[in-house]
């Protein structure tokens, strides 16, 4: 039975690489029902409407799959990794979207266990199992977007895996294994920006490890580089390939300054605290533990790089979740592997210095602290894991957004609508469009992109008008929220009136989806839609063409432009 204890401080190659703690089958058997339990949890919300985000990246990686090139026939202000990574489940999943849910379970579940290896190689069995507790438990966080398929999670498995391939590949002295690692923690970086953190802390952890010498370390750091430069290069030449390298370097470098908005300080301070608070109040267990081991993290006899690494992890995760100052729940989703970790230093310190009432052994630690752990989350989370209540759910984090709205929209759409008929949504909920199985008719499948200003604004609306116009769709759904839009300030918005009036005289509205009291669901439809003013300002409408046929490809506003 292994006691998860090591020398102090041991500067020795041998050691390093003999250091590899056993694990029991009570072990496994907790690592199992701790995984496969969360697993169950979270399929359990396989079949919940997609909120904004998911629809995004789930339409275009459904368009990437189909032949669609990105930043040309679909665009986000994301790198091109992430298009990738939603192509992928995607495709294992077959276009079914609880199917994804269940993929993305099972990628949440693989990520556990890599850190449950990458702590037990750090500090034993039993603290490992309870950084796998507490990274489950977190990243279940409703208001973190827990149950969502969130783009983090991809950013989490290819980071854990790029730690477990660095610590394996040091110890084995294998060159393979640390080129895997940089190629891994490259992709953190091509599927969100702010992924670069976890670059910065994998050099700097490859320079902690012990060895021989600096140049051995160096030597380390330098194949991590090659590492890094596979994936990188690729991801580049195959966008040259597909003449949209320009297209790309626009998106997510040049035009994100007009579209992400500086937030003020003092706005940026509320939004953390307002976010914090939530995610703190909803599960507290997990984090009071991680803090502990935040505040133990100069004792105890865990090797003083490995504190160092711990620490250094924690503030670059961290500093992930900065850029922009908005602070959403799921950006949260990157510091919890962290918080997991300083809960394993936390339980290894406690053990290794004998504290009473935990006791010394490794499998004793593991039984006590998964209890305590276990029982006030498995209360406090008895509905929200086992009796899921999708709208609710939705509601508590989203407020008002219209998500549950779009999923209405859709099904009352699919009742009726013909394989070509055409569908355009006149705000940003592309899960609309994924509902429905259709495309776009224009690359802004987030029309909210229209309401900023920057130098290509006029020309950007004209072009999505254009691309509508040419499409006549035979349905459009308009959509009344703050939320979808988001305008810019000073923003010209006459194109919005413009197309309203063209709507109403071109189309019969069918259905109105009207939040009154807000959060509260009314659908109008029929005749009764017909005459029906919304008293709220919190809306969705669907309307369908008059005629199809005497549709034409009237250009609203000028002739359609080149595509910049």
């Amino acid at each position: 039975m292994s006691t998860g204890r090591e020398p102090r401080d041991v500067i020795v190659p041998q050691v390093e690489r003999t250091h590899v703690p056993r694990t029991s089958n009570v072990g496994y058997i907790l690592l199992g029902i701790i995984v496969i339990g969360y697993f169950l949890i979270r399929i359990g919300y396989r079949d919940i409407p997609l909120e904004r985000d998911e629809g995004t990246y789930v339409y275009m990686g459904w368009s990437t799959l189909n032949g669609g090139t990105p930043y040309v026939d679909f665009f986000e202000l994301k790198p091109p990794g992430l298009y990738y990574s939603y192509a992928f489940l995607h495709a294992i999943s077959a276009g079914d979207l609880g199917a994804m849910h269940v993929w993305m379970a099972v990628i949440i579940s693989i990520s556990s266990i890599l850190l449950f290896f990458f702590a037990r190689s750090w500090f034993g069995t039993g603290p490992a199992l309870v950084a796998t507790l507490m990274f489950e438990a977190l990243s279940m966080t409703a208001h973190a977007s827990g149950f969502t398929i969130q783009a983090e999670h991809f950013v989490i498995l290819a980071c854990l895996g790029a730690l477990v391939s660095l610590d394996v590949g040091v110890r084995r002295h294998s060159a393979p294994l640390t080129l895997l690692s940089g190629a891994l923690v490259c992709w953190c970086a091509l599927v969100k920006q702010n992924g670069v953190f976890f670059i910065g802390f994998l050099l700097l952890l490859t320079l902690l490890y012990t060895g021989p010498t600096w140049k051995e370390r160096i030597k380390r750091s330098l194949v991590i580089a090659v590492g890094m430069a596979i994936p990188g290069i690729s991801i580049a030449a195959l966008m040259a390939w597909e003449g949209s390298f320009q297209q790309l370097a626009y998106w997510t470098i040049e035009a994100s300054r007009y579209y992400i908005g500086v937030v003020p300080i003092s706005v940026a301070m509320e939004l953390f605290s307002r976010t914090f608070t939530q995610l703190f109040l909803e599960n507290p267990v997990p984090w009071l533990l991680g803090g502990v081991g935040a505040v133990l993290l100069p004792f105890g006899r865990t090797a003083r790089w490995r504190r160092w690494g711990i620490g250094l992890f924690a503030a670059f995760a961290f500093m992930a979740i900065i850029p922009g100052f908005r602070f959403f729940g799921h950006y949260f989703l990157l510091t919890f592997p962290a918080v997991a970790l300083f809960g394993a230093h936390a339980s290894y310190v406690i053990s290794s210095r004998s504290i009473p009432f935990i006791g010394k052994a490794d499998q004793g630690l593991a039984l006590r602290t998964l209890v305590l752990l276990s029982v006030p989350i498995l209360a406090g989370h008895w509905n929200y894991y086992f009796r899921p209540d999708h709208v609710g759910v939705l509601r508590t984090v989203y407020r008002t957004n219209p998500f549950p709205e779009a999923r209405y929209v859709a099904d009352m759409i699919n009742a009726e609508r013909q394989e070509d008929d055409g569908v355009f949504v006149m705000g940003s909920e592309p899960q609309i469009y994924v509902y429905t199985g259709t495309r776009s008719p224009t690359r802004f499948i987030n029309m909210g992109y229209l309401v900023h200003e920057h130098p290509m604004a006029d020309s950007l609306r004209r072009e999505a008008m254009s691309d509508v116009a040419k499409a006549a769709p035979k349905y459009v759904v308009w959509v009344q929220h703050l939320g979808s839009w988001m305008p810019g300030p000073n923003a010209d918005q006459s194109f919005l009136e413009r197309y309203w009036n063209t709507l109403h005289e071109e189309y019969d509205i069918v259905a109105w989806f009207e939040q009154d009291p807000p959060m509260q669901v009314r659908i109008i439809s029929g005749e009764a839609a017909k005459d029906h003013r919304p008293a709220s300002e919190l809306f969705m409408f669907l309307a369908r063409r008059k005629d199809i046929r005497d549709a034409g490809a009237t250009v609203l506003n000028g002739a359609p432009p080149e595509r910049n």
